[in-house]
C-alpha cells in the first residue's frame, strides 16, 4: 500500500468515524440549566413551519410550534410556555434548534422536530403524519457529584469533569494529530 492510498483510507474512516446521525440522539442536563435540542433542515428552501413535540403528550399539544413567522401558543403545552424558543428565528442554513430554558426534571422525555419548507403542502395545523427529522431524548438529572454532601468531600470538581468526558469526543481530534504526523512522516 503506497503512501497515498493509506492516507486516503484514513481520510474516509476519520470522516465515516466523525459523522453524527442527527435523526437519534441524547441529551443530558441538570434542572436548572439551560439546553438546546438541535434540528436542522435537509435543505436550503425556506422553513415554512416548525413543530417541537414530545411523544408523550397529545397529539394536540406542542412543546413549540412556529408557523407563519410567529409564535403559535395555542396549542402550546402550558409546561413550556415562556420557556422555550427557537435559536434562530430567522432559521439560517435551516437552524431550528430548540432553546428550552430552566430545565426541569419533567422536561425528560422524548422529543420529535418536524420541518415543513416551501413547496410542501400543510393544513391549517401542520401535518403530524410526516416523519420527525430529528428526534432527540432528553434526560435531566441531578449530577450527583454536586450534591450537598460531595460538595463538602472535598475537590470533585476533577472527577466531575473526567465523568463527563466521553471516548468520542476525543475521536477526530486524536484522528487530526494523528493525520498530520502520518503527513510529516511521508513528506
Amino acid at each position: 500500500m503506497t503512501a497515498a492510498e493509506f492516507l486516503l483510507l484514513f481520510l474516509m474512516i476519520l470522516c465515516s468515524s466523525g459523522s453524527t446521525d442527527q435523526k437519534k440522539r441524547t441529551v443530558t442536563a441538570e434542572p436548572g440549566q439551560n439546553i438546546v435540542l438541535p434540528c436542522r433542515a435537509a435543505d436550503s428552501r425556506p422553513v415554512t413551519a416548525v413543530e417541537w413535540t414530545r411523544t408523550d403528550l397529545k397529539t394536540s399539544e406542542y412543546v413549540l410550534l412556529y408557523r407563519d413567522q410567529q409564535m403559535v401558543p395555542f396549542y402550546q403545552h402550558s409546561s413550556f410556555r415562556n420557556r422555550v424558543d427557537l435559536q434562530d428565528r430567522t432559521m439560517t442554513a435551516g437552524d431550528v434548534s430548540l432553546v428550552l430554558n430552566n430545565v426541569r426534571s419533567d422536561d425528560t422525555g422524548t422529543y420529535e422536530c418536524r420541518v415543513f419548507q416551501a413547496g410542501t403542502r400543510i393544513r391549517k395545523r401542520a401535518n403530524l403524519d410526516s416523519e420527525p427529522i430529528s428526534t432527540i431524548y432528553l434526560d435531566v438529572s441531578p449530577d450527583p457529584f454536586r450534591s450537598r454532601e460531595n460538595r463538602n468531600r472535598g475537590n470533585m470538581d476533577g472527577w466531575n469533569q473526567l465523568s463527563r468526558n466521553r471516548v468520542g469526543s476525543v475521536g477526530p481530534s486524536a484522528g487530526l494529530v494523528l493525520l498530520f504526523s502520518v503527513l510529516l512522516w511521508v513528506w
